[in-house]
């Protein structure tokens, strides 16, 4: 508390430490002989440390009992949830930093918290056995500046005289997912909603909770487009599938007024999304 008292006209309370509960607005209220008084103030806090990163495996990888394939393609992902401003991502093997098939990131910011996600693919190859793959976070609330989350690569023993293992597929109702939804890419410049002619679009389309999981087909207007997919990553939990693919397309001038559409097929239905592209030189 501070002041001095009520009968002078003067007193109040303060926060000695602002923390991230706080963000939001407070409000105080004071009774004084059946009178209430209220005040309120805004409080903005100015970073809020995310969860600690992350890394999913997409569930059409097969890493049974942790262990890798050789040859195989692994597809994972780094997420970061609930920071302010949002993390900046990296990927790292054994302490080296990772540039190469490492996908654009994408945010989504609601009530001041943004979530960020970056996807990473890569080849096992013999000499990865043992290493580490890890996923830095780097944001100004954490203690020292970033926190990391591991996965170790372990090489799957193969044996030549081994049956392969069956695996029966369940037999499940169908259930159509959600509208598809696209989002661009936090890494690509706009002005206005407008897009740069002659960069690069990096547009992800995302369908959740279907089962089976959807597939796309991508159109610009009435034309099919074939180049610049990535390999769809695929989760899974108690609503159904969730499928992810990333776009990157390379703008034209001429492409100034046309439409990128994103259609998720389902054995119980199809729906599209689109995005009016808007260019500039």
């Amino acid at each position: 508390f501070y002041g001095l008292g009520w009968s002078k006209g003067s007193c109040g309370i303060t926060i000695d430490t602002i923390k991230p509960s706080h963000d939001g607005p407070f409000e105080c209220t004071v009774s004084v002989k059946g009178q209430t008084y209220k005040g309120q103030i805004d409080i903005a806090v100015s970073a809020v440390a995310p969860e600690p990163p992350k890394i999913e495996l997409a569930s059409n990888v097969d890493s049974r009992n942790g262990e890798f394939e050789f040859g195989k393609k692994v597809t994972m992902k780094c997420v970061s949830r609930n920071g302010w401003p949002g993390a900046k991502l990296s990927w790292y093997l054994d302490g080296v930093k990772l540039t190469e098939d490492v996908g654009a990131e994408y945010s989504e910011t609601a009530n001041r918290r943004t979530n960020v996600e970056q996807i990473y693919r890569r080849a096992i190859a013999v000499e990865d056995n043992k290493k580490q793959v890890t996923c830095r976070a780097e944001h100004p609330a954490y203690p020292g500046g970033f926190m990391e989350t591991s996965l170790p690569i372990k090489l799957k023993k193969v044996y030549t005289n081994d049956k392969q293992e069956v695996k029966k597929e369940e037999l499940t109702e169908l259930i159509k997912p959600k509208a598809p939804k696209l989002t661009v890419s936090s890494e690509v410049a706009q002005r206005n909603g407008a897009f740069k002619a002659g960069s690069n679009l990096v547009v992800q389309c995302i369908s959740k909770d279907g089962n089976p999981a959807a597939g796309f087909l991508w159109f610009l207007n009435d034309q099919l487009i074939y180049e610049g997919l990535s390999a769809p990553f695929i989760s899974k939990n108690f609503r159904g599938n969730t499928v992810q693919q990333t776009l990157t397309y390379r703008l034209k001038p001429a492409d100034d007024g046309k439409v990128l559409i994103c259609k998720a097929r389902h054995p119980e239905g199809s729906e599209e999304t689109r995005l009016k592209i808007s260019t500039y030189n």
